[in-house]
């Protein structure tokens, strides 16, 4: 008699532990949606001085494909860019340089990318020496 109630005992306060986890379980939600905090970065190159080096103040751009969506940034004294808070999706990112005196002029030049629930990092992205027309 002593046993079953024991047995009784465990089974009722196993079978309230399996409520409170189900209670706490289900009010815990992990979603990944399309307003996913994402990140695109990476450093930018090109001939300077003959040699190959990071590149300052390039104006980088990052564009929505199909939408009006769109910021813009410069990389720092390490060539380096970075946009935050974006969410997945299809973009163009242009590179653009705009002090030619200081870095030596470079062609624009444009990247395609699809975010997808991950960041994307570019290594590095390597600007062509604009030609100059004589």
């Amino acid at each position: 008699m002593k046993n079953s109630k024991v047995f009784a005992l465990i089974h009722v306060i196993g079978f309230a532990f399996l409520l409170l986890c189900a209670g706490i379980f289900s009010s815990c939600k992990v979603t990944l949606d399309d307003d996913s905090d994402l990140k695109v970065n990476g450093t930018v190159r090109g001939e300077y001085n003959d040699k190959i080096r990071e590149i300052p103040d390039i104006v980088v751009e990052i564009i929505e494909n199909g939408s009006s969506y769109k910021r813009l940034t410069y990389t720092d004294e390490y060539g380096w860019f970075e946009f935050d808070d974006l969410k997945a999706g299809s973009y163009t990112l242009r590179f653009t340089d705009t002090d030619g005196d200081k870095n030596g002029s470079f062609e624009q030049h444009t990247e395609r990318l699809s975010l997808d629930r991950r960041d994307y990092y570019f290594d590095p992205i390597i600007l062509k020496k604009l030609e100059k027309a004589d």
